[in-house]
């Protein structure tokens, strides 16, 4: 298999959805990864390096648009809920067994949705109408979170405040929201020195942004700040590991290594301390391929 810049599926209700595959793409463990606001399936966790680190990490990328992001149809009134739906469907086209989702900033609450319908799959409980509306949910392995958002209305109005300010809950608010952002990654993007890495930047951005800032960019915003459709509590981590940051990447690696993943884990490690710098934010790298390797290793012990 060959890497692509973009391939198409043409969902079930006519909308199209677009992703990018790199890293190992014949027999790397499959990690859907949902990029962050302002990003693409374009965004380069690792620049130039990454199709090399991913590979050596074990994995194969599977980097999603989401609705109303590069060539990713819009969907309005999209809600966390429909999203497990999408990459179910995507995961049945592409015949995808077991796999991991991992999700940077903007991505963390839709890698939570799809952790949550995965869990409630796995129940016996689950009516026979929903095992069959996500029949691929049922494979999910494991949720990699890396600088997630989180559910900042439920946690409280401080700090709704203080992350969104007196911003009204619209969509119209969300894009002004937008207009000031992208404005202010373009100025980092475009003050960068090195040419390789600033033209990889500004093309995610473009990318991101191929549909205008109305449509991803601000629903991303609007659904961060509202009641979120599901609740992260209903995540079953008996079921769905949920590998959340260097923190946690600590107990992970222990528990695998008790399961005598040595090698594996130390390939881990070492991708960690080899990662660099990502865009404007100094510890994405190290974050990002600790939490890929750590999903890779995890979904290769399930297939054990």
């Amino acid at each position: 298999m060959t890497a692509e810049t973009h391939l198409i599926l043409k969902l079930r209700d006519g909308r199209a959805l677009a992703w990018r595959e790199y890293g190992d793409l014949d027999l790397g463990f499959p990690i859907f990864y949902f990029h962050g606001n302002l990003n693409s399936r374009l965004f380069q966790p690792m620049w130039s390096d990454t199709q090399e680190q991913t590979a050596a990490a074990g994995a194969r990328v599977i980097a999603v648009d989401r609705p109303g992001y590069g060539f990713s149809d819009f969907l309005p009134g999209r809600t966390y809920d429909t999203w497990p739906a999408d990459i179910d469907e995507l995961a049945q086209h592409l015949e995808i067994g077991v796999f991991a989702v991992l999700g940077y900033s903007s991505g963390g609450p839709n890698a939570m949705a799809c952790a949550v319908a995965a869990s409630a799959a796995a129940t016996t409980a689950a009516p026979e109408a929903a095992l069959a509306a996500l029949p691929a949910m049922r494979h999910l392995a494991a949720c990699g979170l890396v600088s997630t958002d989180g559910p900042y209305r439920q946690i409280g109005s401080e700090i709704l405040e203080a992350m969104f300010g007196k911003t009204e809950p619209t969509l119209e608010a969300f894009t002004e929201r937008a207009v000031q952002s992208h404005a202010n990654m373009k100025a980092i993007y475009e003050a960068m020195s090195k040419a390789d890495r600033k033209e990889m930047a500004l093309s995610d951005l473009s990318e991101a942004t191929r549909q205008g800032l109305s449509r991803g960019p601000a629903q991303d915003g609007l659904l961060e700040c509202g009641n979120w459709s599901f609740d992260p509590a209903d995540i079953n981590t008996d079921c769905v590991p949920v590998l959340q940051g260097m923190a946690q990447m600590t107990v992970t690696c222990l528990a695998l290594l008790a399961n005598g993943l040595q090698n594996a884990l130390q390939a881990a490690m070492a991708l960690s301390f080899r990662a660099r710098v990502i865009h404007s934010s100094a510890d994405i790298g190290v974050r990002f391929w600790s939490s890929l390797s750590a999903l890779a290793v995890n979904g290769v012990h399930c297939l054990q």
